[in-house]
């Protein structure tokens, strides 16, 4: 039986870090994480420039959301990202802090790395 691909949608948060966790569930599909090679796997030279990078890597960590992919569902990217959205304002009504100012989207098989589908400058 194949295995389905997870769908990981993120983008980097300032000045949130994680000391002793390199990640922590949130619960409903979501985690902070630490920049990773995973995370890095998402960024892309093309869409991203040096300086863009520097600060990707210098964010405290990362606000992930994991949704499996569901082949049967319409435009499940453009949902996944309105639900990062959605969990990311939620964080900044808790602790108000600055994105990294792109969103990601990525697919994972069966390894940790990730395959960049989509990339995203957000006003966020």
């Amino acid at each position: 039986m194949a295995q389905n691909s997870v769908i990981w949608t993120f983008t980097g948060l300032r000045y949130v870090y994680l000391e002793e966790q390199d990640e922590i569930d949130l619960g409903g599909g979501f985690s902070l994480v630490k920049p990773n090679e995973s995370i890095r796997c998402g960024w892309d030279h093309h869409f991203m420039s040096n300086e863009n990078y520097e600060d990707a890597e210098k964010c405290g960590s990362y606000l992930v959301f994991k949704r499996p992919q569901d082949f049967l569902a319409p435009d499940l990217a453009a949902a996944c990202t309105q639900e990062l959205q959605n969990g990311l304002v939620a964080f900044q009504i808790v602790k108000p802090t600055a994105s990294l100012g792109f969103i990601f989207q990525c697919e994972q098989w069966d390894s940790p790395h990730l395959s960049l589908k989509t990339a995203e400058h957000s006003p966020y």
